[in-house]
């Protein structure tokens, strides 16, 4: 890793974990350097944000698109926070509307015994 990188012109990209080893070995192979860091944002937590020089960015799309990596917009993190809100909320109206039923259900059989 090289704490140089934010000296100079630089840019970004966020690498799933699943395609993370592979991709820094590419990365070292190909004596790029560059600097990561784990990501702790619950959003994007399954991601590794990584910097690199601006002078390497098509070498490093080019590995990208070699081996199949997609790399995600920090973005992306955004909206996927606002999708999981509401699926929540459908979680939650389910939940509440299962309980009013066994409720009723079980205020009925009470009535009727």
């Amino acid at each position: 890793m090289d704490f140089n990188i934010f000296e100079k012109e630089h840019f970004k990209t966020l690498i799933q974990f699943k395609d993370y080893v592979q991709f820094e070995n590419l990365v070292s192979q190909n004596r790029i350097s560059f600097f990561a860091e784990d990501i702790s944002n619950t959003n994007i937590s399954n991601y590794c944000r990584y910097y690199f020089l601006e002078e390497n960015r098509e070498q490093i799309n080019l590995i990208l698109k070699e081996n199949a990596i997609i790399p995600v917009n920090e973005n992306y993190g955004v909206s996927d926070l606002q999708q999981s809100k509401k699926i929540y909320k459908i979680y939650g109206v389910t939940l509440l509307s299962i309980f009013l039923i066994l409720f009723g259900i079980f205020y009925l059989i009470k009535i009727i015994r």
